[in-house]
């Protein structure tokens, strides 16, 4: 996934452990580690993860942890630098951030991608890692699961 200048890739936790076992399970898998640009030798930047029960996508980049909380009939939110951001998601898979009301970022959520087409440029790094559990969010959905 490419966002601004960025490339980031993502591959299921499983899958960095090898076999058949592992390509198995990566399958279904809904944690990720997350690498800036194709550097898969170096250590992932952050990791992310999907959690369905809840409804919850967690970025851990280091000791900064990010959530997203869900309500039962409103969108998701989750705080950035002690503000509320609302993540407000329509059937045909586009979304906008919200943020006192006013839209700072959009995109769309695709079976296989999330492109990401306005956003701030001081959150470009927030919002790539906030597309991919994004986008573990929608394969898990739409398998299914």
């Amino acid at each position: 996934m490419v966002l601004g200048k960025t490339e980031w890739v993502a591959r299921p936790l499983p899958a960095l452990k090898g076999g058949l076992a592992g390509a198995f399970t990566a399958l279904f898998s809904t944690r990720y580690a997350v690498y800036e640009g194709p550097y898969l030798d170096k250590d992932p930047i952050s990791h992310v993860s999907y959690h369905p029960l809840k409804d919850e996508i967690v970025i851990q980049a280091g000791e900064t942890k990010w959530k997203t909380e869900s309500s039962t009939f409103g969108p998701l939110t989750f705080r950035f630098e002690e503000r509320t951001y609302e993540i407000q998601e329509k059937m045909t898979g586009r979304f906008a951030v919200a943020r006192d009301g006013a839209v700072v970022a959009e995109g769309q959520a695709r079976f296989r991608s999330v492109i990401v087409t306005t956003y701030p440029d001081e959150m470009q790094g927030f919002f790539g890692q906030l597309a991919i559990g994004l986008l573990i969010r929608t394969l898990f959905s739409e398998l299914g699961l």
